[in-house]
């Protein structure tokens, strides 16, 4: 017996001196091959930068969860979790065939350490795995640790990735506590005083947008901004977010701000109030309103270029929903859309988009036969209350999307008025051609690359000539030129400047009732024209026809900023990021928070908002040019540097001397001081 016992001893410390080997074998090869982040998404990159692609999406998984499971998982667990479906052989099989296909990629051995026959561990240095390392700093807890913790985490676990089921609920709590820690994390960084909260504040303040951006309901990142707008005597600034805050979670939960928070704005000698009149600005669309999100439609089409058709589907459905603005609240479509290609449950998407309903569902085109399916669904039971197919010819699709969004309006609201329905049903166009060219044209708008927007110029004037009195395809054809405009893509001033009008003046005469194209006239006019006072009402009155447009109140905002009003585009912009929490657009968003506190002169904001954009869009142009001035002003040589050197590798043509062709700042001393701060970030003056 003794014998047997000595020589099953020397056979596990065998087996262990082997795995031991593997471990240090992948200590010296993990490190030299490859970076995992699991914090805001799924990515591998070699130490040289390059991604790294595995073969499936559920094997990036499998790796995801031996990050995560850092003492390592059974294979048992495993196999059961990842195929659940598959026999208890087939499943293991599927397994080792994903886990070599990880050391394939990845590395050549060392990997994954296999400490006996049924566990699978994942061996690397903490500063490869972003959580590891996040775990790291935050228990080293020096004030530049902690900063650096917070500059890992760049969002939830997997964030934007699709779980299936089981697997959500066995990422389910690694994703919860995650994000508890970067609650704490943003608290504890804004507590810090003296020099330490000087190191610590800017990823205070970005980790602080990060989970608002995801949770607008976050409460502990609502107090953390608080806490750093009080450290600089922005009390003001500390106002505006608490009632960002109270708004938020009477929204999200039903529920006020806790004790902890008001107290920071309830010292009477320190708050400033701000007047009721720029509350009420501030405040969010009235959610006692049934709250709806319309997910872009399956497209059952046998093509997949068919995809804009579907696409343009859902915008017409969305438009037409927001027409019953008295009745329903409507999602923003660019955070709806991206959502596109995911597959998510209507709870999920309820929680994030903060939304009672979900309205998902099918487009098929047959040739001039077209099919539409539809289901509604309570976000909060994940209950489907209403489903309908609605079939006819493409020349009827107007018909068939007004009946679409009155038979869901009709389920949210029972006691929906005639005149309401009289009012919304109305054809744009009776070209159908027309309106195929503008759904066309916006799918390849919202491409956003050089190529895609004059395909989406061509085609918006090819919907024009087929209906001169079709208003939006004007809008869209101006939302070109002023894109082309920005980045540098555009032709001839002397011939575009001279069209943008002609468009502009156009849409004022057929399109007074479409708050799309209304808004892209204004803006236009403003910022290609020069015309601020005449684009500013033009979009006040699309405003008038859909008051919770998230694309027109961030247009409004920047008119606003140009114009001198800071403190009004500032309130637009948080009620276009209340009402559009996921916005494809958000680094836009953020880039005219970045101009609008510039303008206000308050720099370290300006600042702050501008990298927040540029984490989002690092080339970004106009968040760069707000970025390089604010840090000169701020006297961060360094960063000024950087900044204008990228600036000028996007828009070689920019000098000091034309920066009025790129900004249209109409009091000079906006503009003097944004060029005053371009110059010390080393920018020619011709």
């Amino acid at each position: 017996m003794a014998a047997l016992q000595a020589c099953g001893r020397r056979r596990e410390n065998a087996v262990k001196s082997v795995a031991d080997r593997a471990i240090q074998r992948a200590h010296r090869t993990w490190g030299d091959d490859v970076h995992i982040r699991v914090l805001g998404g799924m990515e591998i990159r070699s130490s040289a930068g390059e991604p790294l692609r595995l073969p499936t999406r559920k094997t990036s998984l499998l790796l995801a969860a031996l990050v995560l499971a850092a003492k390592g998982v059974g294979r048992q667990s495993l196999s059961s979790a990842f195929w659940p479906d598959s026999g208890e052989a087939q499943a293991r099989s599927s397994l080792r065939q994903a886990l070599t296909a990880i050391r394939r990629v990845a590395s050549t051995t060392g990997i994954l350490a296999e400490g006996d026959s049924e566990t699978v561990r994942l061996v690397a240095r903490p500063q490869d795995v972003d959580v590891w390392l996040f775990d790291q700093l935050i228990d080293k807890g020096e004030p530049l640790d902690l900063a650096k913790a917070a500059d890992c985490y760049q969002g939830d676990i997997l964030a934007g990735i699709a779980l299936p089921e089981p697997l959500d609920q066995w990422f389910a709590p690694h994703q919860r506590s995650y994000r508890r820690k970067a609650l704490l994390l943003v608290e504890r960084l804004s507590q810090l005083a003296g020099s330490d909260l000087k190191a610590a504040e800017v990823g205070c303040q970005a980790l602080a947008e990060r989970l608002l951006s995801s949770d607008p309901a976050a409460e502990e990142a609502h107090r953390a901004l608080i806490r750093l707008h009080r450290h600089h005597g922005r009390m003001n600034a500390a106002l505006r977010q608490f009632q960002f805050c109270k708004q938020a979670l009477q929204q999200e939960l039903g529920v006020a701000p806790e004790a902890q928070t008001s107290d920071l704005v309830a010292s009477p000698r320190e708050v400033v109030r701000v007047p009721d009149s720029a509350a009420s600005a501030a405040a969010s669309p009235p959610r006692e309103l049934p709250s709806i999100a319309v997910l872009p439609f399956q497209n059952l089409t046998a093509e997949p270029d068919q995809d804009y058709f579907a696409d343009g589907v859902v915008d017409d459905i969305i438009n037409g929903l927001s027409r019953y603005r008295n009745l329903v609240y409507v999602i923003a479509r660019n955070s709806s859309f991206t959502y596109k290609g995911r597959a998510v449950d209507a709870k999920q998407v309820g929680r994030e988009l903060n939304v009672r309903y979900v309205l998902e569902g099918s487009v098929r085109r047959s040739g001039n036969r077209l099919r539409i399916g539809g289901q509604l669904i309570d976000a909060t039971t994940a209950l489907q209350i209403w489903s309908d197919r609605f079939e006819g010819e493409i020349a009827e699709i107007f018909a068939l999307q007004d009946r679409i969004a009155e038979s869901v309006v009709g389920a949210l609201v029972p006691q929906v008025r005639e005149a309401e329905m009289n009012r919304a049903r109305r054809a744009p166009t009776e070209s159908i051609d027309a309106h195929l060219a503008y759904m066309r044209a916006m799918g390849f708008f919202y491409t956003w690359s050089r190529d895609s927007l004059d395909k989406a110029l061509e085609l918006s004037y090819r919907a024009i000539e087929l209906d001169p009195n079709y208003a939006p395809p004007y809008g869209l054809a101006l939302g070109c030129y002023f894109m082309r405009r920005a980045t540098g893509w555009g032709g001839d001033p002397a011939h575009e400047l001279p069209e943008a009008r002609r468009l502009c003046e156009r849409v004022y005469e057929i399109g007074r009732d479409n708050f799309f194209a209304l808004g892209a006239a204004g803006f236009s006019l403003a910022g290609l024209l020069g015309e601020h006072d005449r684009g500013a009402a033009l979009i006040d009155e699309s405003l008038v026809l859909n008051p919770n447009a998230s694309a027109t109140l961030m247009q409004s905002s920047f008119v606003r900023t140009w114009m001198g009003e800071p403190e009004l585009a500032i309130q637009q912009l948080q009620r276009a990021m209340l009402n559009s929490p996921v916005d494809v657009l958000m680094f836009t968003m953020h880039t005219g928070m970045a101009l609008a506190h510039f303008v206000a002169e308050r720099d370290d904001e300006a600042y702050a908002w501008a990298e927040k954009a540029l984490q989002r869009n690092p080339i970004a142009g106009p968040a760069i040019r707000v970025a390089a001035a604010s840090a000169a002003l701020l006297g961060r040589p360094l960063d000024a540097t950087k900044y204008l050197s990228l600036l000028r590798q996007l828009d070689p043509g920019l000098r000091a001397s034309n920066l009025a062709d790129r900004v249209p700042l109409r009091r000079p001393q906006d503009l003097e001081r944004l060029a005053n701060g371009l110059r010390k970030a080393g920018l020619p003056e011709q």
